[in-house]
């Protein structure tokens, strides 16, 4: 009869031990699932401000083609009224009688 309270005893201390390693098991199990979440978290955080930086960055981009296009468009329509002027001028007048024909 002792040996079975022996042996008895003998299972609940490897129960218990069991027990404690599922516990430490479990509690690193859930520091890892904390830790994920918190990088996810950070991560989506990181992400979401990169779309609002390229977003801005964009509509920058956007703003500068605009202005260029719109300062290219005045350049030339200046040219263009120039070059206009230019061409309604009288030529250059030449004096034909220091000129001799042979």
């Amino acid at each position: 009869m002792l040996l079975f309270y022996i042996s008895q005893l003998s299972s609940f201390e490897d129960n218990n031990d069991t027990m404690r390693v599922l516990s430490d098991l479990i509690q690193k199990v859930n520091v890892l699932q904390s830790n994920l979440s918190f990088e996810v978290s950070r991560l989506h955080d990181y992400q979401s401000n990169q779309a609002d930086e390229i977003q801005k960055n964009s509509e920058n981009a956007e703003a500068d083609y605009q202005n260029i296009t719109q300062t290219i468009s005045t350049l030339n329509a200046t040219l263009q009224l120039q070059l206009h002027a230019i061409s309604k001028m009288e030529g250059p007048q030449v004096d034909l009688t220091h000129i001799h024909f042979y």
